[in-house]
């Protein structure tokens, strides 16, 4: 899943004046694993490797390889942490994450910024709430019951 204005640059060239003059130019390839989440604004430079199951953080600069099952965020990108077990128990608890894509939900994140992306999900941000190792939920909400929600999480940060 790649955010908004995500750059994958497989193109480059030498930092050498007189190379550069000859018009020389190097691709290397760039290696995204599966299930991978790249934030918006991220930068990925040739020659990368990202890891299956790994998250890259919004506006996170790649400039060398992310192992599988991690989250990495940062200029230039770093490991922050492991996705483990934990992570797993916690979305499934309370069923505050649902697999069925039949049941008329849509994901959402509990937010004070609310927008629609591109696939037209609800999304939103916490908006400095929470701290760089907490875990994140991800509800399911029926559209019609957005309104509903925001009247009750409006006063959430006072």
């Amino acid at each position: 899943m790649f955010g908004p204005n995500v750059t994958v640059a497989t193109a480059g060239h030498p930092i050498v004046p007189h190379l550069r003059e000859n018009v020389t130019q190097f691709n290397l390839p760039v290696h995204i694993g599966r299930n991978v989440w790249i934030g918006a604004g991220a930068i990925i430079v040739p020659g990368v490797k990202i890891g299956d199951n790994t998250v890259i953080g919004a506006g996170s600069v790649v400039t060398k390889d992310i192992p599988s099952n991690v989250v990495a965020v940062g200029n230039p990108c770093r490991v922050l942490r492991e996705i483990n077990d934990h992570d797993k128990e916690y979305y499934y608890k309370d069923k505050k994450l649902s697999l069925s894509k039949d049941d008329g939900r849509v994901p959402y994140l509990p937010s004070f910024g609310f927008r629609c992306d591109c696939e037209g999900l609800l999304v939103g941000i916490f908006n400095g709430i929470m701290k760089p190792n907490d875990p994140i939920a991800l509800y399911m909400l029926r559209a019609s019951e957005l309104k509903q929600f925001q009247n009750i999480t409006e006063n959430w940060r006072d």
